[in-house]
């Protein structure tokens, strides 16, 4: 969310009591948004919108007001979809509806978004040593 911070040093009670006054006051001063709802910063937080099938009673389950118009803008969804082998686990696939990173500018912030839509899936990697052969590696390296 975007809008007031509480003040330097506050508790996370502090913290948390901030936003929720914060969000009081500033919906009625129009300054409190999700960042996706600022016109200028969508392009770059919102994956989507797209056209998809589901409901509330099936395994595509998707959350979505009923109105008159009979146009159902969903509000939430699945976040991950697996499937596991239990016995041949190293061969289990999984997607999830965004991409699998959370930075905004990196390639893989909505990479597996169309996939999803689609119904596919990618393969998980679960082997030690298929893991040591992919091309992508992340190093965690302490502070000296």
């Amino acid at each position: 969310m975007l809008g007031r911070a509480a003040p330097a040093g506050a508790t996370g009670v502090q913290c948390r009591d901030a936003g929720k006054r914060g969000a009081v006051d500033g919906a009625a001063q129009g300054t409190w948004r999700a960042v996706g709802e600022v016109a200028g910063l969508r392009k770059y937080f919102n994956v989507g919108p797209f056209v998809t099938a589901g409901g509330d009673q099936v395994i595509n389950n998707q959350i979505y007001d009923i109105d008159s118009t009979g146009v159902y803008k969903v509000k939430a969804g699945p976040s991950t979809r697996r499937v596991v082998d239990f016995s041949d686990v190293e061969n289990s696939s999984a997607i999830v509806p965004t991409g699998q990173s959370g930075r905004v500018f990196s390639k893989h912030y909505k990479d597996q978004a169309q996939k999803y839509l689609n119904g596919e899936f990618v393969k998980m990697k679960i082997n030690q040593s298929e893991i040591e052969r992919s091309k992508n590696l992340l190093v965690l390296k302490p502070k000296k």
